[in-house]
């Protein structure tokens, strides 16, 4: 018999992908294939939104908060698009979109 517990972490690892896809779609608009720090990338008003939104019952947006969670999803691919680090840049981890498409 299927154990009912690993269905709701399927569950709850399905919805940080429909997440990652939004977040991919938002920075491919707005950033492009530009290396930006974390913090640079919330300068981005609808990078922003999309952690305002993913953090609403997590208190308040944060360069910490958005790094860490930027970090877990780096090299995921979703429709042809990663998030992978690429640099360093004043101390500050740089990411940049790939497409492997």
């Amino acid at each position: 018999m299927p154990d009912p517990v690993d269905g709701v972490s399927r569950a709850d690892a399905d919805e940080g992908v429909a997440g990652l896809a939004d977040l991919l779609s938002v920075w491919q608009w707005e950033i492009l294939n530009n290396e930006v720090t974390t913090k640079e990338a919330l300068a981005y008003d609808g990078v922003k939104e999309y952690f305002r939104e993913e953090f609403e019952d997590k208190g308040e947006v944060n360069v910490c908060k958005v790094g860490r969670l930027i970090a877990k999803y780096a090299g995921r691919v979703i429709n042809g698009l990663r998030i992978v680090q690429s640099g360093v840049s004043h101390n500050a981890v740089t990411w940049k979109l790939e497409n492997v498409s």
